[in-house]
């Protein structure tokens, strides 16, 4: 879904200049693999402590989001727990949920919209092949607002509202994080 640019430009520079800067790169994101069991994928949600975790073809692809809740329904029998059924099943073998994908060079305006309902997006090369680049959090895009509306130039902003254009480039470095 293609979603209309609402944030003023100077404003989305000071949110965030370069994407970049909030991504978490693959190497630091835990995820699995969709040949890994159910089991495993049990064991690394549990160490982490994430509710949820991206998982990857082989080759990279992003396939979904994978949580607790998605494996022990699948140990769940009518009258207990089969943990056994966990090391003989694959995740790729289970429904994942389908995670919000974002490029590079999508728009803070796109992204934040996306982290409404979301932890985190997964960053990929492109739409179609969804090569796993890594993840963008919450957490990352809040703490950005946060010190942007904290700044006490940007009251400076406000209060002269006229002068706006003016202040912002007079002060553009200073909003920068």
């Amino acid at each position: 879904m293609e979603m209309k640019t609402l944030i003023n430009p100077k404003l989305r520079h000071m949110i965030v200049d370069d994407i970049q800067s909030l991504i978490i790169p693959e190497k630091d994101v835990a995820y699995l693999y969709d040949f890994n069991s159910l089991m495993h994928g049990l064991l690394v949600l549990t160490s982490v402590n994430y509710a949820m975790i991206p998982v990857l073809k082989k080759t990279g692809q992003m396939v979904g989001l994978l949580n607790i809740t998605m494996i022990i329904q699948e140990a769940m029998t009518l009258e207990d727990m089969d943990m056994d059924n966990l090391e003989g099943k694959t995740i790729d073998q289970i429904e994942l949920r389908k995670p919000e994908f974002i490029t590079q060079d999508e728009e803070i305006d796109s992204i934040i919209y996306k982290l409404l309902d979301n932890n985190f997006v997964c960053v990929v090369n492109d739409l179609e092949n969804k090569e796993f680049i890594g993840i963008i959090t919450r957490n990352a895009v809040l703490k950005r607002l946060n010190a942007l509306l904290h700044n006490p130039k940007l009251n400076e902003i406000v209060k002269f509202g006229s002068d706006l254009e003016m202040l912002i480039q007079k002060n553009s470095e200073e909003f920068h994080y």
